[in-house]
């Protein structure tokens, strides 16, 4: 297992040594898990290679490899898979499983997140509820079992996070939010739940927390203050858009 923080280099790390990876036994398979802030590089014992995403942990079943390759994800992840057409490679996530059809992929499945994506980047992928996936695919399936499908995305752009870059297209702050936690073990709230609705634009790559953050706040007009280990977002007058006239604005 190799794994590393946000802003860091990788680094090797042993079956429970402080920094890398956490990697144990459990009753059902070996299973490999993240801080957050943290990402692993994990080689199967068919030669699949999988990076691990922040905050994610990914459960190998007891029988793997016999007659299947089973593993069950929380969180996200990248699959690299040894194609073996007698030994299917299925990842169980949410209610429903991805099955390689010969192909390197991601799959997203956070549990306060509730829908389940896919993106292929090459070769095949059949997603439970969704169907065939091929490359520039994205399919997923929400918590209500409500399939949807993108052709032609610029899958270099949606996988950024395998180099640690986090890309965001209108994506509401609350949102946001939740990936700064996740990639940089850092604690964000603001202080009127109707910003939780402003949309975000922009990337954020391989920088210290505090200018993650500050970009962030920048890009939409607010000021982060300092309050002990956390930041809090607050409006700026003339320079915070004003909120959303509909709808339930989600909370941090």
């Amino acid at each position: 297992v190799v794994a590393w923080r946000t802003g860091q280099l990788p680094s090797w790390g042993r079956d429970g040594e402080r920094g890398g990876a956490a990697v144990g036994g459990a009753r059902g398979g070996r299973v490999y898990a993240t801080a957050a802030g943290q990402r692993a590089d994990v080689l199967l014992p068919d030669g699949t290679r999988v990076r691990l995403a922040p905050l994610s942990r990914l459960r190998l079943a007891a029988d793997f490899g016999a007659p299947r390759r089973a593993v069950t994800l929380v969180g996200e992840a990248y699959f690299d898979v040894v194609h073996d057409t007698g030994r299917p490679f299925a990842v169980r996530v949410g209610r429903t499983e991805a099955v390689d059809l010969g192909t390197r992929f991601a799959v997203r499945g956070y549990a306060d997140e509730g829908t389940v994506q896919v993106v292929v980047r090459e070769g095949a992928v059949a997603l439970g509820g969704v169907g065939r996936l091929g490359p520039g695919d994205v399919g997923r399936l929400s918590a209500r079992g409500r399939p949807s499908v993108e052709r032609g995305i610029d899958a270099d752009s949606a996988l950024g996070w395998l180099a640690g870059r986090l890309v965001f297209h209108d994506a509401p702050l609350a949102e946001v939010v939740r990936e700064l936690r996740r990639w940089y073990d850092v604690e964000v709230a603001y202080d009127d739940p109707a910003l939780g609705a402003l949309p975000f634009t922009g990337a954020l790559h391989e920088i210290p927390a505090p200018e993650a953050v500050e970009l962030v706040a920048a890009a939409l007009g607010l000021r982060p203050r300092a309050d002990g280990a956390r930041f809090v977002l607050e409006r700026v007058a003339g320079r915070t858009p004003p909120p959303a006239r509909s709808g339930a604005p989600p909370r941090a």
